[in-house]
């Protein structure tokens, strides 16, 4: 499954996924997700690993994986 199908299932069913992430200074990172949108090239969803909402930008998604059982 793609990574953009993989995210809008999750957001479809309200799951948490993995993400591999290379923020603007090609630093990898770890992050776990709950996705709300996704929409205009972009990842909208709470951070867990930050308790924050966040934007991801899905060119610099480098992995998803389902953390919760559909």
């Amino acid at each position: 499954m793609a990574t953009v199908e993989r995210l809008r299932a999750a957001v479809e069913r309200g799951g948490r996924v993995w993400i591999g992430y290379l923020d603007q200074q090609g630093q990898a990172s770890s992050r776990i997700v709950e996705p709300v949108r996704v929409e205009g090239g972009f990842l909208t969803g709470y951070d867990a690993t930050r308790a924050a909402v966040h934007r991801f930008a899905l060119h610099r998604i480098t992995g998803v994986s389902d953390l919760d059982t559909p």
